[in-house]
Formats: C-alpha cells, sequence, structure tokens
C-alpha cells in the first residue's frame, strides 16, 4: 500500500497496480477488500495476520486517504 494507490502481487508473479482513484477498500469482520469501481472486481487484502488486526487496518487506510466502507 502506498499512498497513490494499493500494489497487488498475485501467485506466478504477476503484480498490479491500482490507483487510489479507482478503488474503494470494504472493511467488514470479514476482512478487507479492495473493490475496483466501474470493473466489479474485488480483491481480498490479507497477508495471514490483517484479519485479527483489521481496525488497525482501517484506521491506515483511512490515515492514507483511501475511501473506506
Amino acid at each position: 500500500m502506498r499512498d497513490d494507490g494499493v500494489g497487488l502481487a498475485f501467485a506466478f508473479g504477476r503484480r498490479v497496480f491500482l490507483p487510489k482513484a479507482v478503488v474503494t477498500i470494504r472493511a467488514d469482520r470479514g476482512g478487507a477488500v479492495v473493490m475496483v469501481r466501474q470493473r466489479r472486481l474485488g480483491y481480498p487484502l490479507t497477508d495471514g495476520l490483517l484479519e485479527r488486526r483489521r481496525l488497525e487496518l482501517r484506521a491506515v487506510l483511512v490515515e492514507h486517504g483511501f475511501t473506506v466502507v
């Protein structure tokens, strides 16, 4: 995560950068998901630790200016 967007890493080495202007982050009890506007796609944000610290994750995302719903 950077101030200007979110970088995602996928299996087999694929990486995608999503600018902050095109994403909304949905954070709830099930974890956090990056939702790409205008595509109806969602990518889970997880590293195995975030699920237990979701309130901290939400605070960091808001602090960095992301739209969190």
